[in-house]
């Protein structure tokens, strides 16, 4: 009984061993053919991504935006539910700079991943290519410092768009890129947003994908889970994951971004003007200690988790969407040539 014992027990470790060679086979299979497609794919697909999912998570980044400019980042309990008596946080227009929002994040979105990939291709056969995390958190680094020359005036005019109060004169879209662009006030605020902004898609860009890539590969190397790490399924929760630890981390550098864009606009925020990003983070510390600094965290998770998740589950399903359409398309076009 005991020989037949351990014979059942090889047998069940050679086909974990066989399952995990084929799970291998199949992902490097993939990564191949993905690696040998046209780079205008990758652009694509992550600006296609990255439309639906700002559409689908436009509300809660703008209740996110609302809570982060109210009160210098006091935070109570009638503010995390959403009850402010002042009114800082509006939710009848929550679609509000919408298609700034989509201009902001739709071209950087797609620079950002495609840079990403090339970087990643390129640093994946130096010396530091046997060490894949770093890999993915160089090149997702070096992605969204690219993305953030796009997205940054984009993000002020958003902002500028979603902290207007309905009740008094509504900025239009026009009007808020007017005062960000054409004012010398504008032009500067917009620089230190933007210096902010890179302390905090930086690292989040870094973060994001180094996680999402890492599952992947764990799973991949786990004979003991069940897992196709290529659906969408699979993708959007490792994309949730990465997002919402990026998130969370970078939370104080999206506190400091929003009120710089914001204070040239706003009366309350009028002593934040005209001050560094490390200037902003020091007053807001000095004001509230490290709890002001994480004002707004579960909103940010909550929009970031479902919207990187998305973002990265249709990028990867739109690139291997491709995969198909270009082959069939080659198939069609060599039978009329012949």
């Amino acid at each position: 009984e005991k020989a037949l014992n351990d014979e059942a027990a090889r047998l069940k470790e050679y086909e974990y061993t066989l399952q995990l060679e084929e799970s291998l086979r199949q992902q490097k299979e993939l990564l191949e053919k993905l690696g040998r497609q046209p780079t205008w794919v990758s652009y694509l697909a992550a600006g296609v991504g990255s439309v639906v999912s700002t559409v689908i998570m436009h509300p809660v980044d703008t209740i996110k935006v609302q809570l982060m400019n109210s009160k210098k980042g006091e935070e109570d309990e009638d503010e995390e539910s959403g009850d402010d008596e002042n009114g800082s946080i509006d939710i009848r227009g929550v679609y509000k700079g919408v298609v700034a929002n989509i201009f902001k994040e739709a071209p950087s979105s797609a620079l950002y991943l495609g840079v990403y990939e090339i970087i990643r291709a390129f640093l994946s056969g130096t010396v530091i290519g046997g060490e894949p995390l770093l890999v993915y958190l160089i090149a997702g680094a070096t992605g969204e410092v690219f993305g953030s020359v796009l997205r940054a005036p984009m993000e002020a005019v958003k902002t500028r768009l979603q902290v207007s109060d309905d009740d008094e004169n509504e900025v239009t879209t026009l009007g808020a890129a007017e005062e960000v662009f054409f004012t010398g006030a504008g032009r500067d605020n917009l620089f230190r947003s933007w210096s902010a902004s890179l302390l905090r898609d930086v690292p989040m860009g870094a973060v994001q994908l180094a996680i999402f890539e890492s599952i992947k590969s764990f799973v991949i190397n786990s004979p003991d889970i069940n897992l196709d790490v290529s659906s969408l399924r699979s993708e959007a929760l490792f994309g949730a994951l990465g997002g919402s630890i990026g998130a969370f981390i970078t939370t104080p550098a999206d506190i400091v971004t929003t009120i710089s864009i914001n204070s040239l606009s706003d009366s309350n925020l009028a002593e934040f003007r005209d001050k560094t990003p490390f200037e902003v983070f020091n007053l807001l510390l000095a004001q509230g200690g490290v709890g002001a600094l994480f004002t707004g965290w579960k909103e940010r998770i909550l929009y970031w988790a479902p919207a990187i998740g998305i973002f990265l589950s249709i990028y990867c399903g739109s690139r291997q969407f491709a995969l198909v359409i270009l082959k069939d398309g080659a198939a069609i076009a060599n039978q009329l040539a012949s």
